[in-house]
């Protein structure tokens, strides 16, 4: 079950050890980024959330989280860009990278509850479009 008991999560099960999922959204309009986790495993890896305005170049990480986080869904919010660009902040791209542990066959890595909003008084949802790849 996902962080709210209903079914239906995004999950990375990591079949291989040392495997590797990378996930790029399309660009944005937003400022923060919402979103439960859950690391559970005593070798759970690695995830690096990272943002890119555009026109800049690469991305740059705002998150990482590494090994077990505990048994529960975990939640956090992110500031992808200063809210002082509230009223026009521009697009952002947003990428994940799941790294699997050096032991982690079986493992998973689980995200729920994203959203990508602008805040500016009140919430204003984005959608959230994802695209990427598997591999090692």
């Amino acid at each position: 079950a996902g962080a709210d008991g209903a079914p239906g999560y995004l999950a990375f099960h990591c079949a291989e050890p040392d495997a590797r999922a990378i996930i790029t959204s399309a660009e944005m309009e937003a400022n923060r980024l919402y979103f439960a986790y859950r690391l559970a495993a005593s070798d759970a890896g690695k995830v690096t959330l990272a943002v890119r305005r555009h026109g800049e170049r690469g991305f740059r990480s705002v998150w990482t989280r590494e090994g077990r986080q505990g048994d529960g869904w975990l939640s956090e919010s992110i500031e992808l860009q200063d809210a002082a660009t509230c009223d026009a902040p521009g697009p952002v791209q947003l990428r994940m990278v799941v790294n699997c542990g050096s032991t982690a066959t079986g493992h998973e890595i689980s995200f729920d509850r994203m959203a990508l909003v602008r805040e500016c008084g009140r919430a204003r949802s984005v959608d959230l479009t994802l695209s990427g790849s598997v591999g090692r």
